[in-house]
């Protein structure tokens, strides 16, 4: 085996760097419409070994690459294929041009040497086993392009199908996605006003406690100033009491004091009455009497 036709079959390079490069350095194939016959033993060899290669190449999918990738992979070995399958016609063409030339110079050597005659027959039959065999061949791997064709143009469309689905499938993920984005956005504009809302609610809350500890301010200040009533009630009551006490002792004491004063002034106008009579009282005397009475008089 061909050294670099080993390595394309251990997977180590591609094929088209293993065939392109040597057929393209191998000036006969259908462009040139040259033979095989002429090329030098080292390059058919080589073109030999990747023919014989070509017809056990295991052709699989390369799982590292895309659809697209592979296809176009398999193309490129049908291409290769078919100029493998060239190849075979030319040796084809070759053998039967050499079948077509033996057969000739047996006709035109009837009468020469019979050992000679059997040695060509035979070389002629070799061919012409040779020739079958390389039809046979040709014409399974022909069968076999057909075949590979066919697949690669039923995977291509199936590809193309997928690729189609895909892109569908790619819009549709796309507007869910703008769909998902939308609603991300109203839920993080509902989520800043829930922010706001909360940051009100603090306020607010922060409002409240400062009017309820105000409030209780003044509870405390009304509960202060209802005890303080609340004394200067008892407080009242009491000196009312005291009052009504006091105006009743002194109703009392008025009252007695009437009397008193009655008595004094009887007391008097007879005292009056006597020192007149007497006749040795002073005027002085006199005159405080009738102060002390007429103070008592208008006391009353």
């Amino acid at each position: 085996m061909d050294p670099e036709v080993g390595r394309f079959v251990a997977g180590e390079v591609e094929m088209e760097e293993v065939l392109w490069e040597d057929i393209n350095n191998i000036e006969v194939d259908e462009f040139t419409g040259k033979t095989f016959a002429a090329l030098p033993n080292d390059q058919r060899e080589l073109f030999d070994a990747v023919v014989e290669e070509l017809k056990t190449a295991r052709i699989v999918d390369d799982p590292n690459l895309d659809d697209d990738a592979n296809i176009d992979r398999l193309l490129q070995l049908a291409e290769v294929l078919r100029l493998a399958l060239n190849h075979k016609d030319n040796q084809r063409e070759e053998l039967r041009n050499d079948r077509d030339r033996l057969q000739t110079e047996l006709d035109e050597r009837e009468d020469s040497d019979p050992v000679q005659v059997l040695e060509m027959e035979k070389e002629l039959r070799a061919k012409v086993r040779r020739l079958k065999k390389d039809n046979k061949e040709v014409k399974l791997k022909n069968d076999e392009k057909d075949t590979e064709i066919s697949r690669l143009k039923e995977e291509r469309k199936q590809a193309q199908s997928r690729a189609k689905k895909l892109v569908e499938d790619l819009d549709n993920m796309k507007e869910k996605m703008q769909e998902k984005e939308k609603e991300i956005q109203n839920m993080q504009t509902k989520l800043v006003e829930m922010e706001n809302e909360r940051a009100e609610s603090k306020g607010a809350k922060k409002d409240y406690m400062q009017i309820q500890q105000a409030k209780e301010r003044q509870d405390r200040q009304v509960e202060k100033y209802s005890n303080k009533e609340k004394d200067w009630q008892s407080k009242t009551s009491e000196l009312k009491s005291k009052l009504d006490k006091l105006s009743e002792e002194n109703h009392e004491d008025k009252k007695m004091l009437v009397k008193v004063s009655a008595w004094i002034r009887g007391s008097a106008s007879v005292a009056f009455v006597f020192l007149l009579s007497v006749g040795s009282v002073s005027k002085l005397t006199i005159s405080r009497l009738l102060s002390l009475s007429l103070s008592l008089s208008l006391s009353l």
